[in-house]
């Protein structure tokens, strides 16, 4: 039977994360988790009881304490549009009535204090993404179609100082237009329109690559550091180009973003986590925004489409990484905590479904460990150090971990938010 010592959450293998206690998947040991169903696994109807007890008791939470969300700022990232958008997600997933909570929030605030930031986490592009995804009316679509065109032009200007990457950049205002796309939300946006966004930010990278005699084809810094990571750096950058690759050249695909995922495998240390930054001596940071769960995406959909088995390999080891050091000690939120990596085993199974060359017990093994850290965060209140800065927040706190335990009920259609494009 899968199970974690709870009398030992606390005795940990270093500084940053927890010991994991669970044992790891054994198709011939019976487990609390997954039932066989046929030829394939699923999670058990037990344990898919305990996730919606669990998130029905998070999701009070946060409604209960919505004057306090008003006081976290307006952004996706670590304010009530974040949170708006647990709440939307959960209305559509496994309870209707949030829908009111979420609307009720999402319309609290104005677009965001720093009117001219173009992305999707910390600008006005997501703020006003969610309001015309919740409100779900022509005034606000328009409005948004309006505001991103002005954005457009910043994003657009090579003069700008605009960074490049997910957090603060232009890859942030390009997940807002594939995500529109996806919505098939009405746009402004021409195909035209959205190869310009993916040209400049390969532009950039390249520019700077060749200023700085850098092996890679493209680099890309942000505060005048190389970042490689999923929040600020090279390997969110490319998979957000990735996804976008239907606006891609396909000479620019070749030439330009495969030998910086090439790259990108030689920054990463003997066990398999990726470096933070250029020159980084340290493998300590197992999250998502520094560290192999950033990453483990971009090898998943690199092995698709370019069929490398040096990627699979890569994004597999990943997985062992964040096995063995994924329980952080800074919680269970998504960007550095425990939910956000969990998103690693959930991008391996995906993965391993889609794909023939594997078996039902490869996926079965992936889907049992998102089962486990679910597991772990049902206990978000023990696993922690210290309160996160936005306590319900959706990358740093408790929004995060409801939106990722309300993905569980669906492995196969989950996506990280704000980072994974989803399938609507």
């Amino acid at each position: 039977m899968a199970s974690a010592s709870r009398s030992s959450s606390r005795r940990v293998a270093d500084d940053w994360h927890y010991d994991n206690k669970y044992q790891d998947f054994d198709v011939d040991v019976s487990n609390d988790f997954l039932l066989k169903d046929g030829d394939d696994f699923k999670i058990s109807d037990a344990f898919a009881r305990k996730i919606k007890k669990k998130l029905s008791v998070m999701l009070q939470d946060i409604v209960t304490h919505g004057s306090e969300i008003l006081d976290s700022g307006s952004s996706v990232y670590t304010g009530v549009s974040g949170v708006a958008m647990t709440l939307f997600f959960a209305s559509r997933c496994i309870n209707q009535e949030l829908d009111q909570a979420a609307k009720s929030l999402i319309n609290s605030v104005s677009e965001n204090p720093s009117r001219s930031r173009v992305n999707f986490l910390n600008g006005s592009s997501g703020v006003l993404m969610l309001k015309a995804m919740i409100n779900n009316n022509t005034e606000s679509q328009e409005l948004l179609n309006q505001r991103l065109l002005t954005l457009f032009k910043i994003v657009k200007n090579p003069q700008s100082d605009l960074p490049n990457e997910l957090l603060y950049g232009r890859v942030g205002f390009l997940y807002t237009l594939l995500l529109m796309k996806s919505c098939q939300m009405p746009h402004h946006f021409s195909d035209s329109d959205i190869k310009d966004v993916v040209n400049i930010i390969i532009e950039q990278g390249r520019s700077l690559a060749l200023k700085e005699k850098c092996q890679a084809p493209l680099k890309f810094k942000w505060h005048d550091k190389n970042y490689y990571g999923g929040a600020h750096g090279t390997a969110g950058i490319l998979y957000l180009l990735l996804q976008a690759k239907d606006y891609v050249n396909e000479g620019d695909l070749i030439n330009y973003i495969q030998p910086t995922i090439d790259n990108l495998l030689q920054c990463r240390f003997q066990s398999g986590n990726l470096q933070s930054s250029e020159g980084s001596t340290s493998d300590r940071l197992v999250q998502w925004c520094h560290g192999a769960p950033g990453a483990v995406q971009l090898f998943c959909l690199a092995y698709e489409i370019f069929e490398d088995k040096r990627y699979l390999a890569a994004a597999i080891q990943c997985g062992e990484v964040v096995w063995t050091r994924g329980l952080l000690r800074k919680g269970c939120g998504l960007c550095h905590g425990t939910s956000g990596n969990a998103y690693t085993f959930i991008a391996l199974y995906q993965m391993c479904q889609k794909r023939k060359e594997f078996t039902k017990i490869d996926a079965a093994k992936h889907l049992y460990r998102a089962c486990a850290f679910a597991d772990w965060c049902f206990h978000w209140e023990r696993h922690r150090e210290r309160l996160p800065d936005r306590y319900y927040s959706l990358f740093e706190g408790l929004a995060g971990t409801a939106y990722f335990l309300t993905d569980m009920l669906n492995p196969l259609k989950a996506a990280f938010p704000a980072y994974t494009v989803p399938t609507i």
